[in-house]
């Protein structure tokens, strides 16, 4: 471990993206590629699963990952209210633990961006 005696206002930083809409389009476009779904239609109200775990993945992924508000999230998915961004970030949580095939995509998409 460095000493924060050595660097003097060295300290940790969070990583935020210089275009919000640039990150959320390499999202949509890989998390599709591995649901094998349309891109097009994640931002409409299609409750079709592997386009509600697409929207999870992405909601998530900005919120904890990028530190993004849920209101701004929320204007990326198609207009959704933060209320929904929430419920998708707590069910992301859900079906990471629980689900065996959604931890898996959800591991290699976080191996490539990250």
């Amino acid at each position: 471990m460095i000493s924060p005696y050595i660097f003097v206002g060295l300290r940790t930083t969070d990583v935020t993206p210089s275009d919000p809409q640039d990150l959320f389009n390499r999202l949509l476009r890989h998390i599709s590629i591995e649901l094998v779904i349309d891109a097009d239609k994640v931002n409409t109200s299609t409750r079709m699963r592997g386009y509600v775990e697409c929207r999870q993945m992405i909601a998530y992924t900005l919120r904890n990952k990028y530190d993004m508000t849920c209101v701004r999230i929320g204007e990326l998915l198609g207009g959704r209210h933060y209320s929904t961004i929430i419920h998708n970030t707590n069910m992301h949580k859900n079906d990471y633990k629980y689900c065996f095939r959604y931890r898996e995509v959800y591991d290699r998409i976080c191996k490539y961006l990250l």
